[in-house]
């Protein structure tokens, strides 16, 4: 059995009690992989999902003081490895997080 069309539906939660739905649907032709047509259908719907609302989804992590990733963090900033505007590319960088680097002279 081969399937011929998939269809793809993300809801998005827009704040104060308001949602939006958006759902396509796609033809298959036999050369189409099943799993990557959804990965793609998913991007496609988060790209028109960005475009109609202007909001943009954050895929950066939250840095946590007690974890293991801020203490990497923290050596690669004493090192000289990376600095903060380089860790903002990857992570949400709380104002707590700053003051600690501040206060022990990381950045």
């Amino acid at each position: 059995m081969t399937p011929t069309e998939i269809t793809m539906q993300i809801v998005k939660n827009l704040g104060n009690y308001e949602t939006c739905r958006l759902e396509a649907t796609y033809t298959l032709d036999d050369k189409d992989d099943l799993t990557q047509s959804f990965v793609t259908a998913r991007k496609q719907l988060e790209k028109a999902f960005e475009t109609a609302y202007g909001i943009k989804k954050d895929d950066r992590k939250s840095l946590e003081l007690n974890s293991k990733e801020f203490d990497r963090v923290c050596k690669a900033l004493k090192d000289g490895k990376t600095d903060l505007k380089d860790l903002e590319k990857y992570f949400i960088v709380s104002q707590e997080a700053i003051n600690y680097f501040k206060t022990n002279s990381l950045i």
